[in-house]
């Protein structure tokens, strides 16, 4: 949406006819609230996915449930919303959001865009309320799904109450944060490492491949690592920070891995890897059928026995994560003659075209 650069109109939901499809309260049901247009774009079965997944995060105390991928895409259009009067000073959101997260500027820009991103709803929200006020059609289970504050966000300790963090969590990402902006410190005072090691990257391949080594030779300049595991999973499942490692995912190309994990350094190192080799995704495509052979060819040279059911998942994972993870990549990631196939083919085709 292209938008002046000081300037973004506020949105508005009043037009739109959200519900269940019972019609009966979603507290009441557990059914999904969306607009009747997604509704009716929905099947039967999707519809019951969808609700399926937002009473299990409600059984875990999350307020706001993210759809699944493949349904989110679907009633996407049906959830886009209008544009109505009213100007908001998008320059002056963002000084704000950045003199807040100064003692959180260590962490990866998820952060700060999360913090944008609930300043700007609110304000959406406080322009549409008083309007819902005296029409009587205050929806506050609809603002709740929509994922918006409904208080304003003007410390961290705002934001932090908006996000479920608790007062010790927040301590605990400050301390991240610090220890992050130290070793950056400690790059710029040393880059080429001659006085020790560089505390940012591994000095050496994890794996003998050709990816990896392209990945390494293309590194963005965003590079964040982290030393508390507990508190990406527990930040992670709300909304709060990053995945456990991240290679360019974010609007500032953040480059993200917890610090001293080889494997998940590796792993990140080679999607940027990927990217630079023109045309391989679509060769290994119409070689084994569409699938995400980017991730079996890079667990399978860094973390083979991941796929093995019979060993404990790594790390960040349950056995029913690990499963639907491998079903998630491709129909046949579990057969190991595929993936060596994958793994051969990826080699050769490098081999041919770099």
């Amino acid at each position: 949406m292209a938008l002046k650069k000081s300037q973004r109109s506020l949105r508005s939901w009043t037009k739109q006819k959200w519900r269940t499809k019972s019609g009966k309260k979603s507290s009441e049901t557990g059914e999904r609230y969306l607009p009747e247009k997604a509704i009716k774009s929905l099947s039967a079965a999707e519809y019951a996915a969808t609700t399926r997944k937002k009473r299990k995060d409600t059984k875990k105390g999350k307020q706001h449930s993210k759809q699944p991928k493949r349904i989110a895409k679907k009633t996407r259009r049906a959830r886009q919303f209008k544009f109505i009067g009213g100007r908001l000073n998008i320059a002056e959101i963002e000084k704000q959001s950045k003199e807040l997260v100064e003692p959180l500027k260590g962490l990866d820009s998820y952060v700060l865009d999360d913090i944008r991103t609930a300043q700007e709803s609110y304000k959406v929200f406080e322009s549409t309320i008083k309007k819902e006020k005296e029409n009587n059609a205050l929806d506050k289970e609809r603002w709740q799904e929509l994922d918006v504050p409904t208080s304003p966000i003007n410390s961290l300790e705002d934001w932090a109450k908006f996000r479920n963090v608790t007062t010790e969590e927040l301590q605990r990402m400050k301390k991240e944060s610090d220890l992050e902006l130290y070793s950056q410190q400690r790059k710029r005072n040393d880059p080429d490492s001659k006085f020790g090691k560089n505390p940012e990257l591994s000095q050496t391949p994890f794996t003998d491949t050709k990816i990896e080594r392209l990945g390494r030779e293309n590194m963005p300049k965003n590079v964040r690592t982290y030393v508390d595991f507990d508190l990406r999973k527990k930040l992670r499942s709300k909304n709060v920070l990053s995945p456990y490692g991240a290679s360019g995912e974010f609007p500032r190309g953040d480059f993200v891995f917890p610090v001293g994990d080889k494997i998940t350094e590796a792993h990140e190192v080679m999607h940027i890897g990927f990217n630079e080799v023109p045309g391989l995704t679509e060769h290994l495509n119409d070689k084994f059928g569409i699938g995400n052979h980017e991730h079996t060819y890079i667990i399978e040279t860094t973390e083979p026995e991941f796929f093995n059911l019979d060993m404990p998942p790594p790390k960040g994972f349950t056995e029913e994560q690990r499963t639907e993870y491998i079903k998630s990549i491709a129909p046949n990631a579990s057969d190991k003659r595929y993936r060596k196939k994958v793994v051969r083919e990826v080699e050769k085709y490098i081999k041919k075209t770099i």
